[in-house]
């Protein structure tokens, strides 16, 4: 598969992880893979986003990083200089900007340059 954009997945979960992408066929759709048991911290710390960036080879200006956690995900990416997206199907994070929520995740390439 050849593509210009680099995709990484930060996750708290443990090792699992990687055969549930495995499972679905999907662990080559990413560059780096990153739990936290093998990072130098978890979300919502800016470590564990710093690390992942390293770990594509990318800077935090210009990535954005989607995910469904309000702290642990929109919060910490932002506090770790990322753009952010909230992952929010079912409406539960009204209290945030509706320009950084995303229903589908066919809307991340709306944020795409």
């Amino acid at each position: 598969m050849s593509r210009k954009l680099k995709l990484g997945v930060i996750s708290n979960f443990d090792s699992r992880l990687f055969d549930l992408l495995r499972e679905f066929e999907i662990e080559d759709c990413f560059d780096a893979v990153i739990i936290s048991s093998h990072a130098p911290a978890a979300k919502p710390s800016p470590l564990i986003f710093q690390y992942a960036l390293r770990a594509i080879g990318s800077q935090a200006e210009g990535s954005i990083h989607v995910g469904d956690s309000t702290r642990g995900d929109y919060e910490a990416a932002r506090s770790a200089g990322l753009s952010a997206l909230l992952y929010d199907p079912e409406d539960r994070h009204a209290d945030r900007p509706d320009e950084r929520r995303i229903r589908s995740l066919a809307e991340v390439s709306s944020f795409l340059v």
